[in-house]
C-alpha cells in the first residue's frame, strides 16, 4: 500500500516538472496541493495502521526539507538529488529534529560551519510561558517497563496484549527512537529509507497547510 502512494507522488511530481509538454504539465501550486491530499491520506493510513513513529518522522522530514530550502539559499537553488544526500546526512546523525527538543533545523545542519547566533527553536526561554501549568514528570527507567509488564500479565491473548502495550506506548512516546536506544521494537526506529521517498519539494504557498 505504501508503494502506492510513493507511486502516486512520482507521478505528480513529475507531472510538476518543466521537462513534461506543456499541455501536460501541472502547474503550481495545484501540483503541490494534490501531493498535500496525498500525504493527508497517507497520514491517515499510518495512523489507522498504529504506525505513529513513521507518521511523526513523515512530517519531520517534509518539514525539515521544504523550510530548511526556504531559510538557505543555497539549498533552494540545489538540485534535488544533491538535497536529498545532504539530508540523509542530517537524518542519519541522529541531530534532533523539529519537534525535538534542541531541535535547530536542517539548515542549521547545513551551514553549520558557518558563524551563526540561531537560538533553538525549543529552547527553555520559547517555553518558559507554560512553566505554571506544565508537570515535569520523569519516571525512573523501569516506570515504563513495568506497566508494560502488568499488562501484559492481565491481558490473555496474544493479539490484545500486543494492542493494549502499543497503545500504552503511543500515549507517552510518539516521536520516532533513535538507532542508539535500546528498544525491542525496531519498527519504533524510522530510518532515512523507510521515509526517503515520500520527500518532494512543496510550493510555498502551501507550507503553512503542511
Amino acid at each position: 500500500i505504501l508503494g502506492l502512494y510513493t507511486k502516486a507522488l512520482l507521478k505528480i511530481n513529475s507531472l510538476k516538472s518543466s521537462n513534461v509538454r506543456p499541455s501536460h504539465q501541472l502547474l503550481e501550486p495545484l501540483g503541490s496541493q494534490n501531493q498535500l491530499r496525498i500525504y493527508s491520506m497517507l497520514a491517515l493510513y499510518l495512523l489507522g495502521t498504529d504506525n505513529f513513529e513513521k507518521l511523526i518522522a513523515l512530517f519531520q522530514i517534509l518539514l525539515e526539507y521544504n523550510l530548511a530550502q526556504t531559510n538557505d539559499p543555497e539549498l533552494e537553488k540545489m538540485k534535488p538529488d544533491a538535497c536529498l544526500l545532504y539530508l540523509e546526512t542530517f537524518w542519519d546523525s541522529e541531530t534532533m529534529k523539529i519537534g525535538e527538543e534542541g531541535a535547530l533545523g536542517f539548515n542549521h545542519f547545513f551551514s553549520k560551519n558557518k558563524k551563526t547566533n540561531q537560538a533553538s527553536i525549543f529552547s527553555s526561554e520559547r517555553v518558559s510561558v507554560f512553566n505554571d501549568i506544565l508537570v515535569d514528570i520523569v519516571p525512573d527507567e523501569n516506570f515504563y517497563t513495568d506497566i508494560e509488564a502488568n499488562i501484559a500479565r492481565n491481558i490473555d491473548g496474544g493479539d490484545k496484549g500486543w494492542l493494549a502495550i502499543e497503545t500504552f506506548r503511543s500515549s507517552y512516546q510518539m516521536l520516532p527512537l533513535k538507532t542508539n536506544q535500546d528498544v525491542d521494537d525496531n519498527e519504533r526506529i524510522v530510518l532515512f529509507d523507510d521515509v526517503s521517498s515520500f520527500v518532494f519539494k512543496l510550493d510555498k504557498c502551501v507550507h503553512f497547510e503542511l
